[in-house]
């Protein structure tokens, strides 16, 4: 989907491992690709800071070079600038009344400990960033395609990875078994909460078409590509599911509800591995998948004539008709030398048909 070439600067808008084990492949002290296909340096954002340590332990396990301090909530001085790899710990969407959140304001440090003009960059990747935000900045997934539009360079590509969202139900198929599962699991990280955890959020998907139509509202952007990764399940893929909910049930402070999801969790497995080992291959579908959608921003002179258009119609109408009156006047001006020319033709013929005739006599 990149067509080759260098992919320059990334900045990867919510890191996590799979993505950080993705670049590490790409930079360039470590890329081996013939193709040249290659990554300069990156930013990786995450809001989670149990995630900034488990990618910063992989970090130094992948040996990832040049790798800056990470900036925290608390550290928002602003740093020597540099185009080098780091994280960044903060939220793209920080709580207007400050009070909720401590998490730091990820477009403020970027401004800040960027030079002027490297805030912006070649490739911005969103690998199911979408999907993850609604455990720290639910309701505004409608508001994230634009603001990472704007980090962008010209011409540079915003690569969105999502899921498409898992049905509640998917009967009377085999793969309702996978829906079961994650229902169960999002209900009990929902009942999850007290004192020692505080209240958490399932993960929530949005769709392909979703995704496309925020592409298609952003006045910057135009989709390029998009592709779709179907998906299947073996018993160890529902069992991960599982887990995550067994994982949550020591935070449910009411213990006979705990102890009745344990043993409805127990048989959810069971379940799971009888209609596995009679699925073919033994791997179930809810005809899911996996998406990338790639969007490219507007050339440096697409942008010029949108802002033109935007902010100075007068003027942009006083150039077009200033376009029209010079075009005007230009095919009057063909229009009589033509005819002008043709004048002189016509004299000319008639002067050598005299002479021709005065010869003839």
């Amino acid at each position: 989907m990149h067509n080759g070439g260098r992919f320059g600067r990334v900045l990867d808008a919510g890191t996590g491992l799979h993505s950080l084990r993705w670049i590490a492949t790409l930079l360039d002290d470590n890329s081996n690709d013939d193709d040249g296909v290659s990554i300069s340096s990156f930013i990786g954002i995450t809001a989670d800071d149990a995630m900034k340590r488990r990618v910063e332990r992989e970090a130094k396990r992948l040996r990832i070079p040049n790798l800056m301090t990470t900036t925290t909530a608390t550290t928002l001085a602003v740093e020597e600038p540099s185009d080098g790899n780091k994280f960044i710990i903060g939220n793209w969407f920080v709580n207007k009344d400050n009070t909720a959140s401590s998490s730091a304001d990820v477009e403020s440090i970027l401004l800040a400990t960027e030079p002027r003009n490297q805030n912006k960059f070649n490739v911005v990747l969103a690998d199911y960033l979408i999907g993850a935000m609604d455990a720290f900045s639910p309701y505004q997934q409608d508001e994230m395609v634009g603001k990472l539009s704007r980090f962008l360079k010209p011409s540079g590509r915003l690569y969105l990875v999502g899921m498409e969202p898992i049905p509640d139900y998917h009967r009377p198929d085999d793969g309702d078994v996978f829906c079961k599962a994650t229902r169960i699991r999002d209900a009990v990280i929902k009942m999850a909460h007290n004192q020692s955890n505080t209240q958490q959020r399932p993960y929530r998907e949005y769709p392909m078409e979703w995704v496309r139509r925020q592409i298609r509202n952003d006045p910057l952007l135009e989709e390029i590509d998009s592709t779709k990764l179907h998906l299947k399940y073996k018993h160890n893929n529902i069992v991960n599911q599982i887990n995550v909910a067994r994982g949550k049930l020591g935070y449910i402070d009411h213990d006979p509800t705990a102890e009745a999801v344990k043993l409805l969790l127990n048989e959810l497995e069971k379940e799971s591995k009888t209609v596995t080992d009679n699925a073919k291959h033994n791997m179930v579908s809810v005809n899911g998948f996996d998406y990338i959608v790639v969007a490219q921003r507007k050339s440096a002179f697409e942008e010029y004539q949108m802002r033109l258009a935007r902010d100075h119609p007068g003027t942009l109408l006083a150039l077009l008709l200033a376009l029209v009156c010079l075009c005007g006047f230009l095919l009057v001006r063909l229009s009589l030398a033509g005819n002008s020319s043709e004048n002189k033709t016509k004299k000319i013929v008639a002067i050598e048909t005299k002479k021709s005739n005065k010869k003839k006599l």
